[in-house]
């Protein structure tokens, strides 16, 4: 419980943070980020800051914050797909397609594969000076974003505008300088 003692336990293998519709405090943020440039792992899926009459997720400042820090910032829209090919398969827009795979041993066998991500948000990632974060994956270039995700109504409106192709996953490796470095994030 880090709400209660915001340090992760040694014994752990892996942090997950599966998509919080509160806000972390920022001791619990603390408490990760420690452990994770002490050498831990961790995998951060992060929806979008959604308020409508169905759903709230909370902005996660300090969360995202951390992820910022770390070269991956997750943006505060939701990528939507316009192809329509999601509706052969029974989903609407909010469910983007990814169908770029970058060359990461995570992603680099699912070449002519397509992925659906529900509900995802866009990432701009660029490598800072203690990590190496680099992009998995990207929607089709039938993408675009909304930005206007507080719908009192319950649906976000499809924007207007070019369409183009968004990274929603992205992988890293934090620099502790120790001996055995090899901590993705």
């Amino acid at each position: 419980n880090l709400i209660e003692k915001p340090e992760v336990p040694a014994a752990c293998t892996m942090i997950i943070v599966g998509g919080p519709k509160v806000d972390y405090p920022q001791p619990v943020v603390d408490g990760m980020k420690k452990y994770v440039e002490d050498g831990g792992r961790a995998l951060f899926l992060t929806d979008p800051p959604l308020k409508t009459g169905k759903e709230t997720v909370a902005e996660n400042k300090a969360l995202l914050g951390l992820l910022a820090g770390w070269g991956v910032t997750p943006e505060s829209d939701l990528v939507l797909d316009t192809s329509g090919l999601g509706g052969l398969y029974g989903m609407g827009p909010e469910v983007a397609l990814a169908t770029k795979y970058e060359t990461h041993p995570i992603v680099r066998d699912m070449k002519r594969t397509a992925t659906a991500f529900p509900l995802v948000r866009s990432l701009e990632v660029k490598p800072t000076d203690k990590t190496s974060a680099e992009k998995l994956v990207s929607t089709s270039d039938n993408s675009i974003a909304a930005t206007n995700l507080n719908a009192a109504s319950g649906e976000i409106a499809m924007p207007k505008g070019d369409t183009k192709s968004y990274t929603v996953a992205a992988a890293g490796s934090y620099r502790t300088g120790k001996q055995k470095d090899n901590n993705n994030t």
